[in-house]
């Protein structure tokens, strides 16, 4: 009980992090598929480099912030009780410290959908994370059956998936840049 109730109450300073983290992808999605539309080459080259940047530095921000104020927040959750809180702290810890992983995979996951290629992105999370998991919860999981391997776990999905998503991402963008450029200039 007392590692599901820390677990549950860290999960809400991530959702935070979700949060902030999925706001910066629909508004690449927005501008991206705008700037392809209008086939403003400059444009979207920024827009990837204003979204990352800005994205990467308010997860930094939030994550510091949430780790040096978790205890405090935490204890509003779940009051005196200590172990669930060792549990909460553990969560908050890995994950909150390291969601500035999937940074690129939000902006990777920007350019395939404002692409179109919505199934990719799809596709690429679900075989990264779900079936990662699953082989680590069957193989790696066993030979280390504590609750900070289920943790390892996220870290190295989320690795895996973001290294997948900016490959598929990279294809993708270098294509559409060069259908762009092949295709008459717009009128503006």
């Amino acid at each position: 009980p007392a590692c599901i109730a820390g677990d549950s109450a860290a999960a809400n300073l991530e959702s935070l992090l979700s949060t902030v983290n999925s706001s910066f992808s629909t508004t690449a999605i927005v501008f991206l598929s705008q700037n392809y539309g209008a086939r403003k080459l400059d444009r979207i080259k920024r827009t990837l480099l204003y979204i990352f940047v800005t994205d990467f530095v308010a997860i930094v921000m939030m994550s510091a912030f949430l780790l040096t104020f978790g205890e405090p927040i935490l204890s509003l959750i779940i009051p005196g009780e200590f172990e669930a809180m060792e549990y909460a702290l553990m969560r908050a810890t890995y994950l909150v410290g390291g969601y500035f992983i999937i940074v690129p995979k939000t902006v990777a996951d920007a350019v395939l959908q404002s692409n179109g290629k919505s199934f990719y992105a799809m596709a690429a999370s679900v075989v990264m994370i779900l079936v990662v998991r699953l082989i680590w919860m069957e193989l790696v999981f066993p030979l280390f059956p504590f609750y900070s391997n289920i943790l390892q776990c996220y870290i190295v999905t989320w690795v895996l998936s973001c290294i997948s998503a900016v490959a598929l991402a990279i294809v993708i963008y270098v294509r559409s840049m060069n259908e762009l450029k092949a295709m008459a200039p717009s009128y503006t």
